[in-house]
């Protein structure tokens, strides 16, 4: 087919011009066709015509259909192979590409299994202890709207009730590396909320002084604390 497409773009794919009852042996003398030449012969029994152009369409078809054919076989979306985007939305894109997506997700359990003993092979003779629970992890590059993935995220986190840092490398194109670096910023924060407390056995109040202007902050015992000594004021 692709051997026929091009023997049919390179010696038909244009309109051939003929003369019949003229020809010539010198080089000089053929009629050669452009814009601005007019043919003209003596002979009247000269005919001119020309020859249409070979529609190639078909091969073109024929190709199309070939490629959807493997496409279905291998189960890749044939918009990848052939190119037609045309008005495709997220959801028919991810319709489209769900062969792919389970024939990915068969590839990555075979190949994540085979991957960990490996590697748990190799740190036993490198003599690293390899945890159990250490598994590969592949990235999520399935077509997918953000908005309803974070969506649906949230509501997983809230009610399911799984933690939140969990949920953060479910998100398309976040690394472990960003990961770690937000888990790390929540634990800063939350470390700098807890100094922000103040101690359990005081109380910070807020009172006025004697003019009513300034106002005057202390700390006052709180229920079952000691009350401190007073100062003691010197006589006028």
């Amino acid at each position: 087919m692709t051997f026929n497409l091009l023997v049919a773009q390179h010696f038909a794919a244009f309109r051939q011009r003929y003369v019949v009852g003229w020809t010539t042996e010198d080089e000089n003398e053929k009629a050669k066709a452009n814009a601005a030449q007019l043919w003209t012969f003596e002979n009247p029994d000269v005919k001119v015509g020309d020859l249409d152009q070979t529609d190639v369409a078909g091969y073109i078809d024929s190709r199309k259909e070939s490629l959807r054919h493997a496409a279905s076989l291998s189960q890749t979306p044939a918009h990848e192979l052939i190119g037609e985007l045309i008005n495709l939305s997220a959801d028919a894109i991810a319709a489209a590409e769900a062969g792919r997506d389970r024939k990915v997700t068969d590839r990555q359990t075979m190949f994540g299994e085979a991957h960990e003993q490996t590697l748990r092979l190799a740190g036993q003779l490198a003599g690293i202890e390899v945890p159990d629970e250490a598994q590969t992890r592949w990235r999520d590059t399935s077509a997918r709207s953000l908005s309803a993935l974070v969506d649906a995220l949230g509501k997983a986190a809230t009610m399911l009730g799984i933690p939140a840092d969990e949920l953060w490398e479910r998100i398309p194109g976040v690394t472990q590396q960003d990961v770690e670096r937000w888990r790390k910023r929540k634990a800063d924060e939350a470390k700098n909320a807890l100094a922000a407390i103040p101690p359990a056995n005081e109380r910070v109040t807020v009172r006025e002084d004697a003019t009513g202007n300034m106002p005057v902050t202390g700390s006052t015992p709180m229920a079952g604390q000691p009350t401190p000594p007073k100062a003691a004021v010197p006589a006028a």
